[in-house]
């Protein structure tokens, strides 16, 4: 016969100890500790057994991106919950994460050259909301380095020798496009925008020259060049309104155009009641949609250095800019790279104002607050619209980000 066990013999003592004999009387002596894990165990499923609405209800508490997206990692019922059933209603209530380059000297630039020219070492993200916070971007800093003409959908698209890099400003994934001909790889790029999020599978890329537009389709292998629209001729900026993109040409007129298997527009003919001298730079027009309008914003001169900005919506039985002074309970944020203001709902959930624009751009610390329908800015003013700044490229300086996977 095989001896006993080790833990054979242990299991019978423990068994034999859990009952004591005093008097006749059976006295048992319990182990408190599989109840007290079982209680755990309980509160816990408790605690994912939650109804959806007082999941949503908690959601809808939260104040900023970050906290959204750490209450989305717990587990993936919850992270599905509030992505499916929160998000598509509420991204607009989040502010935007600012984007900020930290800047150092070339190495490779003398002593006297070091002061006048910086390149960015990384990027930092900012939190506005509910206290500052300050986290770091995983951009790679060789692409960082890189000439960045635009930002779209959590992205900033980026150019170096005719190679296009669309770079997650959170996660710090890229897609490559590929080489633009070589006779489109030095033209100057005014304007870069995406029609749709990167895994959309209609999602294409659009860059704006001042003699072609470039088109390319992310699930394709080629670019496709449009001799015909040209920037600050055909093209003075591009907006998404109701998922298809929309054209503001020098004459205020629109044109709906459609990038996918081949490039269509229709032109909408529509009047402006009088022409605002608009500012040129980085700072001037810009299309976007709020509150179910298509909204125009420009930057326009009041009595130079003085600046305001003056907002239209689109009439569009009538085809008229109708000139507003208020978005109502939504602000904006303007910077320089980016070519669609961002549009955030109800600010004043996170501490921010409505009826505002907050600006940043190159050589800017901090952000400019402007307020329609009353304020005017100088631009001998510290902000983004200062005469010691308007030499500055547009990168590198901040951006106002959302990350892809809230687009």
């Amino acid at each position: 016969m095989a001896p006993k066990r080790k833990y054979q013999k242990k299991a019978s003592a423990t068994a034999t100890a859990s009952a004591k004999i005093s008097k006749g009387k059976e006295i048992i002596i319990k182990n408190k500790k599989p109840e007290e894990e079982k209680e755990g165990t309980a509160d816990r499923r408790d605690w994912l057994r939650l109804p959806d609405a007082l999941l949503i209800t908690i959601i809808n508490l939260l104040i900023s991106i970050p906290d959204f997206i750490s209450i989305s990692s717990v587990c993936t019922d919850l992270k599905h919950l509030a992505f499916s059933s929160f998000l598509k209603n509420s991204i607009t209530s989040f502010p935007p994460l600012l984007l900020s380059p930290i800047l150092r000297p070339p190495p490779n630039k003398g002593r006297e050259q070091r002061s006048l020219w910086t390149y960015p070492a990384r990027c930092i993200l900012q939190e506005i909301s509910g206290g500052t916070k300050f986290y770091r971007s995983k951009l790679r800093r060789k692409t960082v380095w890189k000439t960045c003409i635009g930002y779209s959908f959590g992205h900033l698209i980026f150019i170096q020798d005719g190679r296009i890099t669309l770079s997650n400003v959170f996660t710090g994934s890229e897609i490559v496009a590929p080489q633009l001909p070589e006779k489109y790889m030095y033209e100057l790029f005014s304007i870069s925008i995406l029609s749709a999020p990167v895994t959309s599978s209609s999602s294409v890329l659009v860059l704006v020259t001042l003699a072609h537009t470039l088109v390319w389709g992310l699930r394709k292998s080629y670019w496709v060049a449009e001799g015909y629209l040209r920037y600050y001729r055909e093209i003075m900026c591009l907006g998404l309104f109701r998922g298809q993109i929309f054209c503001l040409a020098k004459n205020f007129n629109l044109k709906i155009v459609s990038f996918e298997s081949h490039t269509t527009w229709t032109t909408l003919e529509v009047k402006m009641p009088s022409r605002p001298d608009i500012l040129t730079g980085k700072f001037g027009r810009y299309l976007v949609e709020c509150g179910g309008s298509l909204i125009l914003v420009l930057f326009a001169i009041r009595d130079w250095p003085v600046i305001g900005i003056d907002l239209y919506r689109l009439d569009f039985p009538n085809r008229l800019w109708v000139k507003i002074d208020t978005l109502g309970d939504a602000c904006l944020f303007v910077d320089a790279v980016g070519n669609v203001p961002i549009v955030c709902q109800n600010p004043s959930r996170w501490g921010g104002k409505s009826n505002r624009a907050y600006i940043i751009g190159p050589g800017c610390e901090n952000w400019t607050e402007f307020q329609f329908g009353k304020d005017i800015i100088a631009s001998t003013e510290q902000s983004a619209l200062k005469l010691a700044h308007a030499e500055l490229p547009r990168w590198p300086s901040p951006v106002w980000v959302y990350p892809s996977m809230l687009c």
